[in-house]
């Protein structure tokens, strides 16, 4: 699923990179891809087989780790993931600590443009 308010930004003020742009993309397309095949109609009711539950999890959770590695290159961008992080729950996946690590880099990395912008 496409986000307007990120393609805009990435067009006009360039702010967002493609990495991040592509890791929300995958992100969102594991998301709907195991979405879809739970509540499918043919599913209702009825749990995934185990492989086809593990495989779309294993890329739901990849998608969702790659998309917290890629830096933030935008106070928008960096927004996104706290939503995303708030909608996933992560507090309750194995991996918490090291997606809350990505995400105070971010926030210094972040910090850092904005005091070397305000020096200029």
């Amino acid at each position: 699923m496409a986000n307007p308010s990120l393609q805009a930004e990435s067009a006009n003020a360039n702010t967002v990179n493609d990495a991040f742009i592509e890791a929300h993309a995958a992100y969102r397309y594991a998301k709907a891809t195991r979405e879809e095949a739970i509540y499918a109609p043919a599913n209702r009711g009825k749990d995934l087989p185990d492989d086809v539950g593990d495989r779309l999890w294993d890329a739901h959770e990849e998608a969702l780790m790659r998309l917290f590695q890629t830096p933030s290159c935008s106070l928008n961008a960096y927004t996104w993931k706290l939503r995303i992080f708030r909608e996933e729950a992560i507090m309750e996946l194995n991996n918490a600590d090291e997606i809350l690590d990505a995400l105070i880099r971010d926030a210094d990395q972040l910090k850092e443009v904005q005091m070397k912008s305000a020096r200029r």
